[in-house]
């Protein structure tokens, strides 16, 4: 997986290279290049014109800031007025900039300086992806999967597009850094409540932390995995000691890491202490800490489900009532309850939507058709749907053990955070992957470590599940495994630029801005072509430069 990410993404590199190289900011290069042979010349720390467009300059530009002496300092940041023209932003907490800082200092500690940036995050960026393969077998073992059923989840999420084909051409990507925390929490936290262990707890509550200051839309992840987990606590068998749930100071510990990452810039700005995640780590600790003080012992089931749920919608209406949930993210609720109303199109009538809600409805928000869900998931759509089906019904079933319905009621929640959004896929496959892997471990007679009670179906089922994969190999991966294999032999990829006229209009539009219009000029933009102007018409690698920048206003 890492090397296809990595030679579908050096190829299409590869084909912003005849647009030139950024006329300043040159770094000499005396190893050799990314196809092995000696580099020419200098080459700029921005890479080609025009690589990096929408978000993604943006990210770049903020990451550049902390990977590199001779570029801006990140002091601006405070009070970025080439964002926002003229009255400046606080990035800071305007945005979750973890990511980008994170990797600049990757690239300080291993990146090779004499090569630029950007082809150290052609390496990086596919491993960060790949890692979150490590997570999702964690999760699987710890649900008590036997290692077969774990490989099998992994072998799902690593043969089809859905989880990288836009990383593959983006690069930069806040959904891809805050998955590989989301999966890594998820490992820890299903083993916590599996061992009942006060140190993955802990450990599980230090990723809290990051994960959510990772991503704005991370929050609602959190949210959707605490929910889940704590109506499955509330309606555990408390006198099953199989079923006893996970040490009661786990609700506490979360809370307390939740107020933490609550501090952090971005989340403060929107008050996250009063978020809905908070109100269902309240609910959660204030039932968990009555049973504890309560002579009789353990509520009964109906009292404590009753209480957790109520708890929780006084906690959240409260919340919600202060205007802290909705606020920013006003937009975001907006665009679910809209779809829902309109059946998933878009009304033509623009007086029928709000102007936020409208504006957000972009192509990237649409939701996938079932000819886009089989391009993206292939022969596995026909594991992935069963899986879904039985996530819900597992997770409703009465004799579900707690450990397994804190996961198995979150996986119809994010199929459906897919239907609404199509960008969500990337959020739902791990998920969807992990559920594939316990519904054919229950199919085949035990799912838990010790043994398989049903050898036939197991090999049926693998065999099932092999043969996806291999379909999957020529169909839904064909092409992305066709450029590896030309690029792993040294030789050009013609991958094609979709949009190259644009690509290269945009290109004549930096090369006019930087000519033709004064050095204290603003621009007003779209989200596309904004974070380029940003980028890609400043003169700032050097103190002196900057002084002769023109200022972007996005």
């Amino acid at each position: 997986s890492w090397v296809m990410i990595h030679a579908v993404a050096v190829s299409l590199y590869r084909q912003f290279e005849p647009m030139g190289q950024f006329p300043d900011a040159r770094v000499a290069v005396p190893g050799p290049g990314l196809d092995g042979q000696p580099a020419r010349g200098t080459v700029s720390h921005l890479g080609p014109t025009g690589f990096f467009w929408s978000e993604r300059a943006f990210h770049y530009r903020t990451a550049l800031m902390f990977a590199v002496d001779d570029y801006q300092d990140p002091a601006v940041l405070t009070n970025d007025t080439w964002q926002q023209h003229p009255d400046g932003v606080n990035a800071w907490r305007e945005y979750t900039l973890l990511m980008e800082p994170f990797y600049g200092f990757l690239y300080r500690l291993a990146g090779d300086q004499s090569r630029p940036f950007a082809e150290f995050l052609l390496r990086l960026v596919p491993l960060v992806h790949v890692l979150a393969f490590f997570g999702i077998y964690g999760v699987v073992r710890a649900l008590g999967g036997r290692p077969l059923a774990a490989a099998l989840a992994v072998v799902v999420a690593a043969t089809c597009t859905l989880g990288f084909l836009r990383l593959s051409g983006s690069l930069l990507l806040k959904e891809d850094f805050a998955l590989l925390l989301l999966t890594s929490f998820l490992a820890l936290h299903l083993g916590a409540w599996r061992h009942g262990g006060r140190g993955l707890t802990l450990a599980a509550a230090l990723l809290l932390v990051p994960l959510l200051a990772s991503w704005h839309l991370a929050q609602f992840l959190v949210l959707v995995v605490l929910t889940g987990a704590a109506l499955a606590w509330a309606v555990r068998r408390a006198d099953d000691p199989e079923d006893e749930g996970p040490w009661p100071g786990m609700p506490l510990v979360y809370l307390g890491a939740a107020l933490v990452a609550a501090v952090t810039p971005s989340l403060a700005e929107r008050a996250f202490w009063f978020s809905l995640p908070v109100a269902v780590l309240v609910a959660w600790s204030g039932v968990a800490l009555l049973e504890r003080s309560r002579r009789g012992g353990a509520l009964p089931r109906p009292a404590r489900l009753a209480a957790v749920v109520g708890l929780m919608v006084l906690t959240g209406a409260g919340f919600l009532m202060l205007g802290a949930a909705g606020g920013d993210y006003g937009h975001v609720f907006g665009l679910l309850v809209a779809k829902i109303s309109n059946g998933f199109v878009k009304p033509a009538d623009p007086d029928l939507l709000s102007f936020d809600v409208r504006v957000f409805w972009a192509a990237p928000f649409h939701s996938p058709s079932w000819n886009e869900i089989w391009a993206k998931l292939g022969w596995h759509t026909l594991l992935l749907g069963p899986a879904v089906l039985y996530s819900l019904v597992r997770g409703l079933s009465p004799g579900e053990g707690a450990l397994r319905r804190s996961f198995l009621l979150t996986v119809p929640v994010f199929a459906a955070g897919w239907l609404l959004v199509e960008r969500l896929g990337v959020v739902f496959l791990p998920v969807g992957s992990v559920a594939a892997a316990v519904m054919i471990g229950s199919l085949a007679g035990r799912f838990e470590a010790g043994g398989w009670t049903r050898p036939r179906t197991v090999a049926v089922l693998v065999a099932g599940l092999g043969l996806t994969a291999a379909l999957n190999m020529p169909t839904n991966l064909g092409d992305m495994l066709k450029i590896t294999r030309q690029v792993t032999r040294g030789r050009d990829v013609m991958m094609g630029v979709s949009d190259r006229g644009r690509h290269e209009a945009w290109r004549d539009l930096f090369t006019w801005v930087r000519r033709a219009t004064p050095r204290d000029a603003a621009f007003l933009g779209e989200i596309g072509v904004s974070p380029q102007l940003l980028l890609y018409t400043c003169l700032l690698y050097t103190s002196d430069a900057a002084d002769e920048c023109c200022g972007v206003g996005l």
